[in-house]
């Protein structure tokens, strides 16, 4: 859970998870032999399924959706580990994905900027490839391209609206919300050259 603590009465959530399952798979590559690591990479897995909904949203902490989450984001979150871990064939990538295209929204200037989300939806529908790909950069692409200031840094997400997202930490005007949606959109547009060595496939 937060700060690694292994007592916390709240029980994690998806997008903790994530991270950890992220890590784990760059301990595997390394080569190096960590104990217990393929039983926790699958109890993590087995988490994220559980959170799963029948459409293929995913929750943040259960199946069900609330808190400022669509179930997109965290549906994007599940389906990358599943990739990286089993493969884009897996049946909760393939529900995740089936559900983001046909729900999520990208818009810079309405409540429908979470770029946290999107982050890690372009490295997932990048990865599943075909028509939800290609329907995809099409959402998010220009969304991002056009609102980087001359400057470098990126304009202020939401147009004012409360930022349809679990945390929206990356919507602030201060120094910190500059420097996070600025990794977030880098990062997002990096996908377009490289790619994560965990799924085994290069993009164009």
């Amino acid at each position: 859970d937060y700060a690694y603590s292994e007592d916390s009465p709240r029980g994690g959530d998806v997008s903790i998870v994530g991270w950890h399952l992220q890590a784990l798979k760059a301990c595997k590559y390394t080569g190096l032999d960590f104990a217990n690591l393929t039983r926790c990479y699958k109890k993590g897995l087995d988490y994220v399924e559980r959170c799963q909904l029948a459409s293929g949203a995913i929750g943040y902490s259960g199946p069900n959706i609330g808190g400022g989450s669509d179930g997109t984001t965290l549906a994007a979150v599940g389906a990358l580990c599943f990739q990286i871990w089993k493969s884009s064939a897996s049946k909760v990538a393939r529900k995740a994905v089936r559900f983001m295209d046909k729900e999520m929204k990208f818009d810079w200037n309405t409540a429908d900027s979470d770029l946290y989300g999107h982050y890690y939806a372009v490295q997932c529908m990048i990865n599943n490839g075909g028509p939800e790909w290609e329907r995809y950069n099409k959402l998010f692409r220009d969304q991002v391209l056009n609102n980087q200031h001359k400057d470098g840094y990126y304009k202020v997400v939401g147009g004012g609206n409360k930022i349809n997202a679990v945390a929206g930490s990356f919507a602030g005007d201060g120094g910190y919300g500059r420097h996070y949606r600025a990794c977030l959109a880098t990062l997002m547009l990096e996908s377009y050259y490289r790619f994560l060595p965990a799924t085994g496939a290069k993009t164009n």
